[in-house]
């Protein structure tokens, strides 16, 4: 068997992580049941996540595949660009924060095994200990993803016009991911709709960024 390139894999990992990262997600916000204003945004999802049994562990391994791959392509991709030391410096801070976002969501959609397998009393609570991942590990992973959209903007691996689009999201993510964790309140639902909306779209933009990317590289 012919070996294979190391920025041919990143290139597949990209492609495949992409999609196994957002297919989860879109379904769970775009088919998902979504809380009425007044009831514990904390107790409502938790209570789909049990509810969903199977489909919520499955959900959760198939992301957590995802971004583990996507990581994988991100940080192939960085050896690659290493030789352009104008760009390397944004690339590395890029790589490294998508890292630590990736990996606090990582951890987060692994607490839904938790929910699921545990006490259904402690399921609201670890529910709120998955959100308390997710919006931080956000603001990372938005961070690093637009660092590495700046660093591809001037680049041939992806349309320059998208990469700067991509770096604009990015910084809108990281805004509202920053102004949910300041003003959530577990009882309104209207506190974290706007972040719930932004995620959808984020996991539609987001994966179309990174598979573009891997088809470069596999070429």
């Amino acid at each position: 068997m012919a070996a294979m390139s190391i920025k041919k894999l990143g290139g597949i990992c990209l492609v495949v992580g992409a999609i196994a990262g957002a297919v989860p997600l879109i379904l769970s916000v775009f088919l998902g049941a979504t809380p009425t204003e007044g009831i514990n945004i904390f107790k409502f999802f938790a209570d789909e996540a049990v509810k969903n049994g199977i489909a919520t562990n499955a959900y959760a391994l198939i992301s957590i595949i995802g971004f583990a791959l996507v990581t994988f392509g991100v940080f192939t991709l960085r050896d690659i660009l290493q030789n352009d030391e104008s760009d390397n410096a944004i690339m590395r801070l890029g790589a490294y924060l998508f890292f630590l976002g990736s990996v606090g969501l990582i951890i987060g959609w692994s607490l839904d095994n938790a929910i699921v397998w545990g006490e259904a009393d402690f399921a609201k609570h670890l529910m709120t200990i998955e959100m308390a991942f997710f919006f931080p590990s956000g603001v990372l992973y938005w961070s690093g993803a637009g660092l590495v959209a700046l660093t591809l903007a001037g680049n041939s691996y992806v349309n320059s016009l998208f990469a700067r689009g991509i770096c604009i999201f990015a910084l809108i993510a990281c805004a509202l991911h920053i102004y949910t964790i300041l003003s959530i309140d577990p009882n309104s639902v209207s506190t974290i709709m706007p972040l719930f909306v932004l995620t959808g779209i984020g996991n539609l933009i987001g994966p179309a960024f990174f598979i573009s990317i891997g088809i470069k590289m596999m070429k």
